[in-house]
Formats: structure tokens, sequence, C-alpha cells
């Protein structure tokens, strides 16, 4: 029978049933055999204590009925749950004798018993009431709806109620026979309110012997929000955000941290992350302050919006709290999903505590068993749930282990099997037979059988794609002969026509991208990948889409018509309750002219404004614009006229430095992309025009490609379009031989759209451009240069008339006079006029632009005032793109001579330093050196003590300029041509550092030989350098000073910008105490383990200084957060012996630099005996540096120590003991560092290749972290 007992009023602790209520239940119903349910909401810890007051408290004249209570407390509980009881029985104890406990409150009962359940499953309770039931023994069990037993999933799960109710429900089934059979009796507290459906309340009310009490929520039920939640994101997703939002803010019963995760749920299924994202960051302390799980839900959407250290911090914040299983195991997913290892290791702990058989448990185990092949392990990992369908997983795991047996024997038979065998597993029958076959040596044959299906409409299912993708990733960083650019290009074009249909999937784009990024296919070899892939589908046949003859297309209509309607639709959206580009629509009997009349009149006044962007006022007419025009091209005839304008907005904000604002554009096109084929194709296309503008060529041949995947027709504006995208993202590779056939296209484009005539100057352009980037600037024809000149001219004059984009054939032209000026060569005066003529129709951003690229010594105001224009990256690694054009005006400052203005030089210097990584201690905010002309000598200035020295490197055409900051003041120079050599330095990048180890000879002239034109006249004998990306790559220690390699006398660190050293400097490092080292000591079948010998060799230094050590296949997760890494492991470059690639043990390890930089974070130094891993390499299209410093820096680690060539095994013995010791002592990093180098050479005499391979990148001054005897920690301060 139910009692409802929602009439109760709370007391003290706010409980929706106050101890009135339970007493009631008990006087009505007793503690007879058998059991209650107290369905009554939160609260049950406590609750248990007012339930033992009333147990405690009844009996006759004979005496007490129990003599015993036993509350079962969750496991792991401790004296503050226990005081939580307490708390509550006082509370109970009061209503029951409130004359006694007025003055004094009730001490706890002798005859009430703590006991904390084994485990959190039914099982545990069960064997604790077998042992203890008896006569006169009751038991409390708060939390009873948290306890699990294996049963299967329900097959409707809309709401929270539809697990804990069945697992209420067999819990009861379980222990109230028990409890009747002894004598006993049980209280089962849920922990929850009385459920909603009616088939879970009827379960309740069904279990024999066992009453019910209840209570309603009394406010939105958990399926009702379940409803609204739906409902919130269908709207959402259909463009009525507005109504979504509206709806939200309205919902009385909703809290104010709810209704802030439902509005950013709405703007991220709305398709705007970034509003979502802005909120989520506006809201922090609301945030911060929600309940658990509330935080546990935030925590999530933050991670898929983007804010991962937010998400990181929340769920850490949510750890303790956590009791069920389901919100454990979510809350692992989530970890798992960030990649936060602390976390998930406390969560697995808690599962494993309570829950041992959880199913998320069983899964992992299962995962870790089956990436080491164990596949008879990972079935019974499976069994031992209990569950039918991992049973059914388990069956399938033990037949492939019997079947697919190394070598394999027969693998398309076997796969018929598969099929005939498990037809509902077809996908997954593909992958394992695939996954057999690489771990049998037929990694090739497997991709070949990946790749072939089984397909739907051509298209691998998404999880099938990814195990390609690390399977050629696999065969890359092994050398697989198998896995050639042939074979990467096939799995390129499977991923090209799956993202072609799926344009919102981000994370299959990033994973392509790192295929294709130098770290894996090395230098341009991954550019050259998809720009084939981007080739082959170009050369499908093509059905011709009708489209508009140009004479008959809508004309503009007039600006007086214009503005008001602008003004209109603007004042109307501004009722709605959030602005989403894309997502907005107006009423079509309302617009004052034709749809397709009022997209051209905005794209008119949008180019307009763009020509002459200046300031916030014309960005936001331009934004107005867009969002007006997004909102009517869908009520004409030409719906897809909004990418179009999309991208013209982008392509201005690109030009004017807005660049992340241009990228952002870019998303949003994919984002509305929706589900016609065609509407696809231009929004990819939009994506690639849009990248291709913003300097990033491999996301740009991405758009193009996968926009030739999407769709089998075009017109010819969209073959003009695609045409004339290709070949600028040719010209920008350099990829010329390829253009011919794409320029023919193009130009029958134009034709066929019926405005070669009127537009031919567009073709001229790119011809122009492409002939400049071809120019030959070393040994320049004079002839071929006046050419180009005088047709650049004619170029602008023709774009002028045509009142067309006068950006880029001005800026082209701007280019030639330079470089005619710099030859000396005389300029021809229809060139002046050009430039005046298209200089005229630009705002400032353009022409700031167009005036660094013309002037031939750029002033720094010019540079700063371009800076100061740039957007901030959301993403710290398309800085390196977002500089370029600034780069090319600091290199050519720095080729007019600054010897006798430092701070010039240092600022140009600065420009030129790699700003794409992550700042240290990184909150966002905006980075603002390069906005202040004396800001990167006030930081140098900041940085130098009286023995440390900032010591700045430029490259230029001029040479090297050196800028030294010491305690002394500043000075600057140019090095003469015979102390440093730009020639020089590009022979030396061609075989070395790689090359300095040669296990055949000693290479230690080689060293001197080869640096002989790379010195420097001066350098501080302690400094940390800076020095441009393209210097980055050139090892300190190997500059000849006084005809010396500087590292035998130098103690130097490189630092990749002031900013980053600066940030470095401010901020407290982010590691502890611990030294930590991860050496994988796997043995090979063959030949001798030489990373456990090493592991050997360092052992007694090791256990001296505390350091805990690992030996597995990877790093393990302690390792982030420690004071000191230490790594030993292989390292291996690319084919040409550049980009630092993989990271190996003696067997078959193989770990990208990204995937082992991801597994350790923020530790003060890192210490890599990884041969090469020091090595850094230029970007080959933006300005930033590639390798495994620079990733694990942009971690949040603050000093690498590493070697940029092959190191020897036997050194690592030699140097660390000496480092460990003076790091021990407090030296600062480059002292130690140095030191150590010392003792190998007086250890085994100088050898350069060995003695000064050790070479530290980063913070220079950071020190061992101390901790003292009352746990406080700190670190020296490094000097």
């Amino acid at each position: 029978m139910a009692q409802d007992l929602a009439g109760e009023t709370g007391e003290a602790g706010g409980d929706v049933v106050g101890p009135r209520g339970i007493f009631s239940f008990y006087m009505q119903h007793g503690v007879s055999p058998g059991g209650d349910f107290f369905v009554i909401g939160n609260g049950s810890i406590e609750r248990a204590g007012e339930h033992a007051a009333y147990h405690v408290a009844i009996g006759t004249e004979d005496g007490p009925l129990v003599r015993r209570t036993i509350v079962v407390l969750p496991p792991g509980s401790g004296e503050a749950e226990q005081e939580r009881v307490g708390d509550g029985y006082r509370r109970g104890s009061l209503v029951l004798r409130p004359e006694t406990l007025a003055d004094e409150p009730a001490a706890l009962s002798p005859r009430i018993e703590f006991v904390n359940a084994a485990l959190q499953d039914a099982d545990s309770l069960r064997d604790l009431l077998l042992s203890r039931g008896a006569e006169g023994i009751t038991f409390i069990i708060p939390l009873a709806a948290a306890y699990r037993s294996p049963l299967p999933l329900p097959e409707l799960v809309e709401a929270p109620e539809d697990v804990w109710v069945p697992q209420l429900v067999s819990l009861a089934n379980v222990l109230v026979p028990i409890a009747r059979e002894t004598g006993s009796y049980v209280a089962l507290d849920a922990g929850e309110f009385w459920p909603e459906r009616e088939s879970n309340q009827e379960a309740l009310l069904g279990v024999d012997h066992c009453g019910v009490a209840s209570a309603p929520l009394g406010q939105l039920t958990p399926l009702q929000m379940f409803a609204l939640t739906k409902r919130w994101r269908e709207l959402a997703e259909t463009g009525a955000l507005g109504e979504a939002l509206a709806e939200i803010d309205a919902t009385e019963d909703l809290s104010d941290d709810r209704k802030l995760f439902e509005r950013m749920s709405a703007f991220r299924f709305a398709g705007n992350p970034q509003e979502a994202l802005a909120l989520l960051e506006r809201e922090d302390g609301l945030i911060r302050a929600a309940p658990a799980g509330i935080r546990l839900a935030f925590a999530e959407l933050a991670r898929t919006v983007g804010n991962e250290a937010l998400a990181i911090e929340l769920l850490r914040g949510a750890l303790g709290t956590l009791t069920h299983v389901e919100v454990l195991q979510q809350a692992l997913r989530v970890a798992d999903n960030l990649e936060d290892a602390e976390s998930a290791a406390v969560l697995e702990a808690a599962l494993n505590a309570r829950f041992p058989r959880s199913r998320l448990l069983a899964e992992r185990e299962a995962h870790r068993h089956l990436a080491n092949n164990r596949r008879d392990d990972a079935a019974a990992a499976l069994s031992a749930t209990g569950d039918a369908h991992f049973e059914e997983e388990a069956d399938y795991q033990r037949w492939l282990a019997e079947k697919l047996g190394v070598p394999l024997v027969d693998p398309e038979t076997l796969l018929i099997e598969a099929h005939e065998r498990w037809p509902d597993r077809r996908e997954q029958n593909l992958r394992a037979l695939a996954g057999a076959m690489e771990a049998s040596g037929l990694r090739a044959d497997a991709l070949d059988m990946l790749l072939a299906g089984p397909a739907i409409d051509g298209e691998l299912d998404e999880t099938t794609l990814w195990a390609a993708l690390e399977m050629v990733e696999r065969g890359i960083l092994t050398r697989d002969p198998g896995c050639d650019n042939d074979m990467s290009a096939a799995v390129t074009g499977a991923t090209i026509r799956w993202l072609a249909s799926h344009p919102t999937d981000g994370w299959t784009r990033l994973r392509l991208v790192r295929l294709l990024s130098p770290e894996i296919l090395g230098g341009v070899t991954g550019a050259a990948v998809i720009a084939k892939v981007a080739l082959d589908f170009g050369q499908r046949p093509l059905l011709l889409r009708p489209s508009v003859p140009v004479e008959d297309r809508a004309r503009a209509c007039d600006l007086e018509l214009l503005v008001p309607f602008i003004e209109s639709a603007l004042e109307r959206f501004s009722r709605e309750p959030a602005i989403i580009l894309g997502r907005m629509r107006l009423p079509k009997n309302e617009l004052p002219a034709p749809a397709e009349q009022l997209v051209a009149g905005l794209l008119r006044l949008i180019e307009h404004a763009g020509e002459q962007m200046s300031d916030r006022a014309d960005e936001q007419l331009i934004e107005n614009c867009l969002l007006v025009a997004t909102a009517v091209a869908p009520l004409g005839d030409e719906p897809d006229a909004d990418l179009l304008v999309l991208r013209a907005v982008a392509g201005r904000f690109s030009l004017a430095g807005l660049t992340q604002r241009a990228r952002d554009l870019a998303e949003q096109a994919l984002n509305v992309a929706g589900a016609d084929p065609h509407r696809r194709r231009v929004a990819w296309y939009s994506f690639g025009d849009i990248y291709a503008r913003t300097g990033n060529t491999l996301e740009g041949l991405i758009g193009l490609a996968c926009a030739l995947a999407c769709d089998e027709a075009a017109d010819w504006d969209q073959m003009w379009y695609e045409n004339h995208l290709a070949l600028r993202l040719f010209r920008d590779l350099g990829l010329f031989a390829l253009t011919g056939p794409i320029l023919k296209k193009a130009r029958e484009a134009l034709r066929h759209a019926g405005i070669e005539a009127s537009r031919s100057y567009w073709l001229d352009s790119i011809e122009l451009q492409m002939r400049l980037a071809e120019l030959d600037r070393t040994s320049l024809d004079v002839g071929i240069l006046i050419e180009l000149i005088e047709r650049a001219a004619q170029n602008v004059v023709q774009v002028v008339d045509a009142n067309d984009d006068a950006a880029p054939p001005t800026l082209m032209l701007a280019s030639l006079v330079r470089i005619a000026r710099d030859a000396g060569v005389d300029i021809p005066a229809s060139a002046e006029a050009s430039i005046a003529a298209g200089m005229e129709r630009l705002g400032e951003a353009a022409k700031g632009l167009i005036d660094i690229s013309a002037e031939r010594v750029p002033s720094v105001e010019a540079l700063v005032g371009l800076a100061s224009r740039m957007d901030v990256a959301r993403n710290a690694g398309d800085i390196g793109f977002d500089v370029k054009h600034l780069a090319v005006g600091a290199s050519r400052l720095l080729d007019s001579g600054l010897q006798d203005a430092p701070e010039d030089a240092a600022y140009a210097i600065e420009v030129l330093a790699d700003h794409a990584l992550r700042l240290p201690g990184d909150k966002g905010a905006a980075r603002q050196i390069l906005r202040d002309a004396a800001a990167p000598s006030e930081a140098a200035r900041a940085i130098a003590v009286s023995d440390l020295a900032v010591v700045l490197l430029g490259r230029a055409d001029n040479g090297l300029t050196r800028v030294v900051f010491s305690g002394e003041g500043a000075c600057c120079a140019v090095e003469p041509a015979a102390t440093f050599s730009t020639q020089a330095l590009a022979e030396w990048s061609t075989k070395y550092p790689y090359a300095y180890q040669d296990l055949k000879r000693d290479t230690s002239q080689d060293f001197y030989v080869s640096t002989e034109r790379l010195g420097l006249s001066s350098l501080p004998a302690r400094s940390v350098i800076v020095a441009s990306a393209e210097l980055q790559g050139f090892p300190p220690n190997l500059f000849q000073v006084e005809r010396q390699l500087a590292g035998y006398t130098h103690r130097l660190c490189l630092a990749p910008s002031l900013e980053w050293l600066a940030a470095a400097r401010e901020t407290p490092p982010p590691g502890d105490h611990r030294i930590t080292a991860w050496i994988p000591d796997a043995e090979p079948e063959e030949g001798l383990p030489a990373l456990a010998i090493l592991a050997d060799r360092v052992k007694d230094s090791l256990v001296k200084h505390d350091v805990a050590l690992s030996t597995g296949e990877a790093p393990t997760k302690d390792m982030s957060g420690s004071g000191l890494a230490i790594i030993a492991a292989h390292g291996g470059v690319g084919e040409d012996k550049k980009y630092f690639r993989v990271i190996t043990d003696d067997v078959d390890l193989a770990l990208a630099a990204s995937a082992f930089s991801g597994k350790i974070s923020d530790i003060n130094v890192v210490v890599l005996f990884v041969c090469s891993g020091g090595r850094l390499d230029k970007h080959p299209a933006a300005n930033t540096t590639v390798g495994l410093v620079k990733q694990l820096l942009d971690r949040g680690c603050r000093a690498i120590v590493a070697p940029p060539w092959p190191l020897d095994t036997s050194i690592p013995p030699v140097w660390l003991p000496a480092f460990l010791d003076r790091w021990a002592e407090g030296a600062p990093v480059i002292d130690a560092c140095f030191e150590a180098n010392q003792a190998v050479r007086a250890a085994r005499g100088q050898r350069p290749v060995d003695d000064i391979a050790m070479t530290v990148f980063g913070d220079p001054l950071v020190t061992v972290v101390r901790r003292h005897s009352d746990g406080r920690e700190n670190a020296n301060a490094g000097n």
C-alpha cells in the first residue's frame, strides 16, 4: 500500500518530507518482517537518521522491539556521512520527544550501528542481510536506488526513473524475502521522488511484502523535462531558435543554471557554438555554483563548444559528489572525451569501489584487451557483467579469437564466413578481419579491404573510416612500404566522400588534417596528396545544372529601398531572444522587392563597405547586411545565394585582418549546408575559398575536394568558382605544372556563363599572380619584370573601371613594384597611377596591407597598425597563418638595417618569432605584444637579469640581425656575411641536423665545417634566444662564436617568442614536486632491448632522486602535472630526414608526436632522451614551427631538454645523474643542462654529437619545486 507523504513540510535541511511524515508512516505500518520503499526525494543520507530515531524508539512495556538498527552506508563512507546520519537522528528524536530534548540534543543510540556496503550492488546487501538478519534487527539503506544488479537495459529510457525503478524493484525482490525469512526489516530509502511513468509506479507497488511511502516531485518531472528538451532541440534545429529561447525563459520551474544550460544547448543545436561558448564564459560564476549533476552536463557541453579547460575544471569539481552508477559512467565518458587522465582515474576507481560490474568498466577493460589482441580476455571481461547484450559480444569475440590467428589464412573466405555467422555485424567483421590482417603484416591488403566495403552508396561508415585513417597513419609512422602516397590518397578520398555528405563532422575533418600535416606525411606531401584527390574528383563527368543567363539575372534594388528595409529587418530581429546567422527568416509577403533583387543589393552594399572598411562601424554594417541577406535568400528562387554572400563577407574580413571572423563564417557555411547535395557543394566551396584566403592551403584544398565530391551536377558559375579556387590553391603551393588544364576549364566556364568578355580580367589576374609566384628573384630578368608590371597595371585599371574588387590586383601590382625598386629597376609611370587608382577604392585595412607590400621599407607604425587590426585567433595554431603578411613586412623592415634602432629590430623579430602556440597560463585573453611597438623591448628588459641576457635573432635578405638585451642595456647589429650567411643556412638545412649522427664515423669535424658561416660576432655567456621561426630549426648550441661552437662555452636556451617567454615568467609553473619517468622496456624477438638496458643503467640515479618510473606501452596518466618528467624512447623523422614524426620502442610501438604530446601536459620540465626530439622545422605554409618540442610547450610544459639530432643510448646514463643532482640542488634548467653536458664531455671526451646534444627550449629559469613538511609546495625563483 502506498501512502503519499507529500503533505508533510520539510524541517531543517529543506527535505520535501520531514520526520513527522516518516513517523506517521511507521506508526501506521510498523516495522514487521519484510520491508518498505521510501520514495520521497533527496536527503536520503540525513533521513537515515530519522528512520533510525523511530526504529530505536518503538517498543512495549517489555522493552524495545528493535534490538539493533544497522544503517548501511555507501562504499567508502566515513565520519562525514555518519555525522549527517547523526544530524537526522537528532532531528527525528526532537520530533518524537520535543519536551525531553528541547535543551539538549539526543546522543546517537548505542543500538545504532554503521556498516559500509562492500560494493554498491545487490549482492553486497544480500550477503549483509543473510549474515546479520534476525528478529529485532532492522536495516536502513539510504540511496537505495543507486544500488545495481546486472539487469538488461530497459527498452525505453527517457528519464532516470526508467533506469533506477527496475533496479530498486530488483533490489527489493532480493532483500525483502531474506528479511521475512530472518524476521528482520529493511527500509529502502530510494533518494528519489515518486516516478511519473505509470508502469514504473506499478512496478514499485507490485513488490510482495513491501510497503511504499511516496512523494511527488512537485515541479517539472524528468519526463516532462525530457519532452521539453526534445522540443527545444527540434525548434533550434529547424530555425525557430527564438521560439525555443522564449519558451526556456518562460518556464518557471527551471532553475537559473538549468535555463542557462538549455539556452546554450539551443544555440549549439541551432548551429552557433560560438554563442554557446560566449554564454559559457559570461556566466562562469553561475556555472561553478551549480549542483554537481548540472556541472557535469555543463562540462560535456563546454567540451563540445571548445572550452576544454573549463570542461575539465567543472568535471573535477563534481567528482566527489557523484554516486549513481549511470552518473559516474557518464562522468567517465566525459573524462575520456576530454583526455583528462586524472579525472578518469578517480572515476574508474570510484566505479571499481562501488560498481565493479559496471558496464562501462567492462567495456574499458575489454577495449584494453582488444587493443592488445587479447580477445578471449575481452570476452571474459564482458561475460563477467552478466549482461545478455555483453554476452553476445563476448561470444563474438571468442569466435574471432578462434578464427583470426596469426598468421592469417585466407582472409577473403574468413570474411564470407563471418558475414554468414554474424550477418548484423558486417562492418564490425570487416574491421576485425582488417585488424588481424594488419597484425599478420598485411596492412596494405587490410586497407584495400576496408576501403572496398561494405559501403552504403559508395561511402564507408564512420567507424570503418576512422579505422582506415588510423591504420594508414600507423603504416606511415612505421614506414610500411604499402602505405605510400597512393594509399594515403585512397584513404583521403574515402574521407572526403564522407565529409562531403557530413559537413558538420568537424572531428573527422581534423583527423584528416592531422594525416595530411607535415608531422605525419611530411613537408608539402600532404598538400600534394589532397591536391591529387581534388583533381581526381574534378575529373568526374558533370551534369550541367540550368542557370539564369547573365542578362536575365536580378538587378540590385535601389539603395533608397534597401536602407529602410535593412533597418526594419534589424528592428524585427532585435525583438528575438537570439539572433543566429543563417537561421533567421523574414515574412516573404513583407519583402519590398523580390528576394533576388534584395540579395543583389545587399551584396553590392557589402562590396562597397568592404572596399572602404576602416573601423568597427563598417564591420557592423557588413555584418548587418549579411544577416539580412541570409534571412532573405531562402525566400527566393536562388536560396543558395546566402552562401555566396557569406563567402564574400569572409573574403573582405580576411583582407582586413579579421581572419578569425572569416574562419567562423567558413564553419557557419557548413553548419547551414543542409541535406541538398548542391547546397553542400556550394557550402564546401565557400569553406575552401575562405580558408584559402586566410592562407591555410591545406584546409582550403580539403574544402575544394569536398565540394567536387558532393554533387554530380553544377552550373557554369559554380564551375568557374571552383576552378578559380583550384588555380589560387595550386599557385600558393607552387604546383604550376598542374594549372594549365584548370585554366582552360576556368576560361570555358567564363565563356559559357556569358561573362568572358566583361570579366576576362579575372583570369588575367590569376595568371599574373602565378607568374609573380614563379618569378626567380635571385636572377631577375628585367624585361620580364617590366612586362609583368605593365600588365598588372592594366589589370588594375580594368578592375577599377568595372567597379570590381580592387584589392587583390592592387596588392599584386604593389608587390611587383617593390621587387623592381629593390632591384633598382625603373618603375613604369603607369604603375604608380594604377596603384593610386586602386588605393582610392580601398579602406584603411586594405591600404595598410598594400602600403606594407609597396613600401621599400615599411615603418614600424605600419606594422603595428596592421597587427592592431588583426583578430585574436581562437585556436593558437591559426596564428601562424594570420601573421603571414605581417611577417613579410617585418622581414623587409629588418632588411633596411636597424643597427641604431634596437627597439624597432626587436619588434620586427618578435613578429617573425613563433606565436602559434598557447601561452603559459592562457585563459583566452587577447594577445597584445604585437599591438605596441615598444612592448617586445619592454618584455625583453623585464626578463633580462644580471647574468641572463635576452638575444633576438632575425634573418632577412641582408643577413642576420642580432639584438641583445642585458643588464647593460640594448644593442643591435647585423652580422657580416662572412659570419652568418643565409645561403649557408639553406645549405645546412638540406642535410643537418639529422646527419650529425653517423654510426660509421666520428662527425665532430662536420659540426665545425657545416657551421663555418653560421656564427655570431658575440653572444652573452648565459642567454635565452628568441629567433624568427625559420631560424628556430638551427640549434643554438651550434652557433660559432670566436670559432668555437657556442654550446661549449655558453649556457643557452631557445624560446618560441618573447610573448610566450614573458607569460612563462609571469605565471607559476604548472607542475608539482614529483619526478616521473617513462622508458618502454618491450623486448624484441631479435637483437638487444636497448631501452630496457638503458633503464637498468639509469636505475640508481632514478632511485636516488625518488623518480616514479613506468615502463609500459605509453606514458602513465600521472606524469602530467609533475615537476620533472624523463622520457627515453626512440624517435624518428620523415623519409626526407625532416619533421619529427614518431616515438617508438624496441618492438612495435609507434606514437605520432601529437599523440604522444597529448598524453602528457602541464609539466615544469620534460627531458627527452629521444632521437631528434629537439628538432624544429619551419612549417611549409605558415610562420610557425613543427616539432615535438613545440607540441609539448603548447600542452603547457614550461621547458624541454632534448637533442636536435639522433642521440646515442650511451649518453643518458652519463648525462642524467649530473642533471638530476644539480636540479635537486635548485639549479635552473639552463644551468643544470649545461653542467650535465660538461659531465658527458669529461667522461667521454669532446664530441659535439654527444656533449652539446641536449638543448634547452622554453623557459630557461624553471627550477625544482620543493615540498615542505606541511605539504606546501613552492618553486625556487630562477635567476
